[in-house]
């Protein structure tokens, strides 16, 4: 089993692109760091690299998360115990696939996300959650095993906002709308979004 630091891997995922084919992370995710070894973010991956962490755009990762892309002990075996020495032992360890987590995901501190999970655009996970399965678009999750606690929006402006697909404006567009994307006037996004159409 291998692991580095979240915010490591992404400075290397910039600085030289195609060092890891097994993770994508967009320059525009915010992942917060600390000098605390224990409060870093880090991704837990087998031998093997099959599978593969994707963070899309303008999310925001909270220290203390961890992102499991493979690492599953297999419980059909007799033991789930690893055996040291055992030449092959690490080929008992599964993955149930990607994680990937959508554009303007907001992960909170300490959540832990399984692999073969999808986090949708927009959605948000509460600090501490395990997420073992899908998260919708725009919703909001929480707990052991993270449930659905509510949707950010009503379905309407859900709608929109998957249909707008902000994080895709040209940067300049995004930067002089900083103030709209961080308010909650959804029919100024609309105004921008159809005219964008034209």
């Amino acid at each position: 089993m291998n692991y580095g630091h979240l915010d490591t891997l992404k400075r290397i995922n910039i600085e030289s692109p195609g060092s890891f084919n097994w993770i994508e992370i967009h320059p525009e995710t915010q992942i917060t760091s600390s000098d605390r070894e224990s409060s870093k973010s880090i991704v837990w991956a087998s031998a093997d690299f099959e599978t593969k962490l994707v963070i899309k755009s303008y999310s925001s990762i909270a220290n203390g998360c961890n992102f499991f892309l493979g690492s599953n002990h297999d419980w059909k075996n007799i033991t789930t115990y690893l055996f040291v020495g055992k030449r092959d032992s690490l080929k008992n360890l599964k993955s149930n696939g990607n994680i990937v987590v959508g554009h303007d995901v907001w992960i909170g501190y300490g959540a832990t996300i399984l692999s073969g999970v999808t986090i949708g655009d927009g959605a948000v996970v509460a600090g501490g959650s395990v997420v073992t399965k899908d998260v919708e678009p725009y919703s909001i999750v929480g707990g052991n095993p993270a449930k659905p606690i509510s949707k950010r929006f009503s379905d309407e402006i859900i709608d929109l906002l998957i249909e707008v697909k902000w994080w895709n404006w040209p940067a300049d567009l995004i930067n002089q709308n900083m103030e709209v994307l961080s308010s909650t006037i959804v029919d100024e996004i609309k105004k921008i979004h159809d005219s964008l159409k034209q």
